[in-house]
């Protein structure tokens, strides 16, 4: 197998020692994750390692305290494939790898039917393959990923892309429509199709423009770095501030209460470190390089 990331965990304290984890796969040419710069298999807080293909291997370490800790650090550190990828975001809900279609729609639980399934639970669909899959609505602290062995490049009305954008999930207790499902999940849906697999997300809104929805990120935290360069932001003063590259916001004409020399308005130039964030106003201030605050 090709290792393909390496990354470094643990404080290095007494009772952390710091290990290494190595990440091989041998299908990683036709992953989208890859593809991305993302994997299933790097750890992140308490995120699954859910993935048909990938292999993780864990290497213990040392404390800091131990004359071999920084012999062990620095072998991994200077490995090629170092922090080469990242665990997808959160609100990645769709890929391919190889065979199997990643699916996670969070507040809805997709994946194939169980024989104790009990048909007031779920809603039960077939795919062309013969797979019966069952929809519904997770109870709190399940994973609601789910990998399926699918043809994801079936367009047809009894395909799995078609399925997941006319169903209609319900409500555990009263079966009732989750209108969080049609106004946030799918808009999502369709960005991930656009933003992952461009080719079939052309393909499959041509087929059905009324399913190419479109986010609203109004209202959303995002990382001021990451906008596009020349979007106007305003701070709480309604100073006019432009990004003009990824590490300067300019102010032609800023006013505030701590002015110097009694000037009136004055030119500001701001250097951003990266942590800076803006709660987004308009949809024309997002690109698909901006990230957001999960």
């Amino acid at each position: 197998m090709e290792k393909i990331n390496v990354s470094l965990y643990g404080s290095g304290d007494r009772g952390c020692p710091l290990r290494a984890e190595i990440i091989s796969c041998d299908h990683c040419d036709s992953c989208s994750f890859y593809k991305n710069n993302t994997c299933l298999k790097v750890t992140s807080g308490f995120a699954s390692t859910k993935c048909i293909y990938g292999h993780l291997s864990k290497v213990k370490g040392f404390t800091k305290y131990a004359s071999k800790y920084s012999d062990f650090k620095w072998k991994y550190k200077e490995d090629p494939a170092y922090d080469k990828l990242e665990r997808p975001a959160s609100h990645n809900l769709l890929g391919v790898m190889g065979d199997y279609v990643y699916i996670n729609l969070h507040t809805i639980e997709i994946r194939e039917r169980r024989p104790d399934d009990r048909n007031w639970d779920f809603h039960f669909f077939k795919l062309p393959s013969g797979l019966e899959v069952a929809l519904h609505v997770p109870f709190g602290g399940c994973d609601p990923s789910f990998i399926l062995k699918t043809d994801l490049e079936d367009l047809s009305k009894d395909g799995l892309l078609y399925r997941l954008f006319t169903e209609t999930p319900l409500t555990i207790f009263d079966r009732k429509p989750i209108r969080s499902y049609q106004s946030e999940t799918l808009p999502y849906l369709a960005e991930c199709l656009r933003k992952h697999l461009p080719e079939l997300a052309n393909k499959f809104f041509e087929l059905y423009p009324n399913f190419d929805y479109k986010i609203n990120y109004v209202g959303r935290k995002a990382y001021i770095n990451t906008l596009p360069v020349g979007t106007v932001i305003k701070d709480n003063h309604g100073n006019k501030f432009t990004l003009i590259d990824q590490e300067t916001l300019e102010c032609e004409e800023y006013s505030g209460v701590f002015m110097p020399f009694d000037v009136r308005k004055g030119y500001l130039k701001l250097k951003l470190t990266g942590k800076e964030t803006i709660k987004i106003e308009s949809n024309d201030q997002v690109d698909e390089n901006t990230k957001f605050i999960e």
